[in-house]
């Protein structure tokens, strides 16, 4: 758990429970990602996928939640744009609207 790559451990231990469709495991343990590893470089990466995720599963407006956050904590980041352009999408079909 110390271990500088731990981070990036959970992340793909996130991604097997993505890949195999166990999509409410994979958002739990993307949200481990973000929560027990805040300075891993995979917290980019596991916000956008729990934005994905929540489109997989039928909840845009979590979804865009999780984009938002992303463009908000790191505008720089290239997945950034992928998450402005999904929010953009779901906007334009009105899924993005926070309740």
């Amino acid at each position: 758990p110390r271990s500088r790559l731990s981070g990036n451990a959970q992340y793909w231990l996130a991604e097997t429970y993505y890949d195999t469709g166990n999509f409410p495991v994979a958002l739990a343990e993307f949200e481990k990602v973000t929560i027990i590893y805040p300075r891993s470089a995979k917290v980019p990466g596991a916000l956008y996928k729990r934005g994905v995720t929540y489109l997989r599963i039928k909840d845009p407006r979590r979804a865009a939640l999780e984009f938002e956050k992303l463009i908000d904590r790191y505008p720089r980041h290239p997945l950034t744009e992928k998450a402005r352009k999904q929010l953009r999408t779901l906007k334009l079909s009105g899924n993005g609207n926070r309740p």
